[in-house]
């Protein structure tokens, strides 16, 4: 479990950087890679910041799971979703293909934690269905990867 979560993690640091880094990327990656290892509730301050000043979908998706992740860390998986189902209802609004895909994923992975089986079929569904469409070959073969991590413990668990 701990390294699906850590897989995707990763992941999202990844996009992060690979995007141009303007202040709010800068304060989410300080948040993610430093702030959020020491202290949880400035972390959880900063990525409610950087919702607040977010002008795009997409910036206030990227808060908006950095809440949900520093939830999760946190033990706190019922808030976890809360914020990750928020950020679905935001990156739904765009075509941001990628991203889609990554919320469906981390979604998937929460409900599996609490064997909420049907639900996380449900995102790991969509997570499929969303990145038949995704262009760039090495973002696709990443998000297929964690995906099929995510089908394996799911299957592990459901024996």
């Amino acid at each position: 479990m701990r390294k699906v979560v850590l897989a995707v993690f990763y992941f999202l640091a990844v996009l992060s950087y690979a995007q141009n880094k303007n202040g709010n990327t800068i304060v989410y990656d300080k948040t993610i890679l430093m702030t959020s290892q020491n202290d949880f509730l400035k972390a959880l301050k900063a990525a409610d910041s950087l919702y607040v000043k977010a002008e795009t979908p997409l910036l206030k998706t990227k808060s908006l799971m950095l809440s949900a992740l520093l939830y999760h860390r946190s033990g706190d998986i019922g808030k976890c979703i809360e914020y990750a189902i928020k950020a679905e209802e935001t990156i739904e609004q765009t075509n941001l293909i990628e991203w889609k895909a990554q919320v469906y994923i981390f979604l998937a992975t929460q409900y599996r934690i609490l064997k909420l089986y049907s639900h996380s079929k449900k995102y790991m569904d969509k997570a499929f269905n969303t990145t038949k469409i995704i262009q760039n070959k090495k973002v696709s073969g990443s998000i297929n990867g964690l995906m099929w991590q995510e089908i394996a413990y799911y299957e592990i668990e459901k024996k």
